[in-house]
């Protein structure tokens, strides 16, 4: 890696965005602009769908984003889907959007500089916001107190867990390739609960990179 002024560069890092669709045509255009919109670009965006009966495969194929990959397969589940995106993906670093989620424009990039800051970590999240019904914006509860802007590394996920919601979900989270790859991905059958299986396998495994800002949707 090339050095500057004493500085180690790492060169800037390449996002495969996995997108699991089961029946949520309704929102998966705004989902996708919403990567489309990033200032940062994602370098693939594989969109896997899960055997939906509604007319979802139609809106993906007709909203012209670039990099797109549209994957069909008979009905699995969340995790079948997201496995799916993982086996295909040309990149290591894998970023997790849920079709009915979105980001906000500067997700990638706090992500990037999370990777830069911490090129030793094999998760990078971001705080999020959950919309209610009514679109009341709130502020997931989670107790993690002052930390540095510009990112910090979770010391403990389990207690930061244990005193409120998650740091981050499913749709703020991203993950090494090859982490998945050496720890597994998601757990096939499990009917709820298969987002905290990887969360928990991760931090045990990993270190876990995190950003205080809201950067994502639910």
């Amino acid at each position: 890696m090339p050095y500057q002024t004493g500085v180690l560069l790492m060169k800037k890092p390449n996002f495969t965005v996995v997108i699991p669709l089961f029946n949520k045509a309704q929102h998966i255009l705004r989902t996708l602009k919403s990567v489309q919109s990033q200032k940062y670009p994602a370098a693939e965006i594989i969109v896997v769908d899960d055997g939906s009966t509604d007319n979802g495969a139609s809106v993906v194929k007709a909203a012209n984003i670039k990099n797109l990959r549209f994957i069909k397969q008979k009905n699995g589940g969340v995790s079948s889907a997201r496995n799916r995106g993982i086996e295909l993906a040309s990149h290591e670093y894998i970023a997790f959007l849920d079709a009915d989620d979105r980001w906000l424009p500067l997700y990638l990039a706090e992500t990037a500089a999370l990777i830069q800051k911490f090129p030793k970590a094999g998760v990078f999240g971001t705080r999020y916001q959950v919309v209610e019904a009514g679109g009341q914006y709130v502020d997931a509860k989670i107790d993690i107190g002052e930390v540095d802007p510009t990112g910090v590394i979770l010391n403990d996920f389990f207690d930061i867990a244990s005193r409120g919601d998650l740091p981050f979900m499913m749709s703020s989270i991203t993950v090494r390739k090859s982490l998945l790859n050496r720890i597994g991905a998601f757990p096939l059958n499990e009917p709820m609960g298969e987002d905290q299986d990887l969360f928990c396998r991760a931090a045990l495994n990993s270190q876990i990179a995190y950003s205080n800002n809201i950067h994502s949707l639910y």
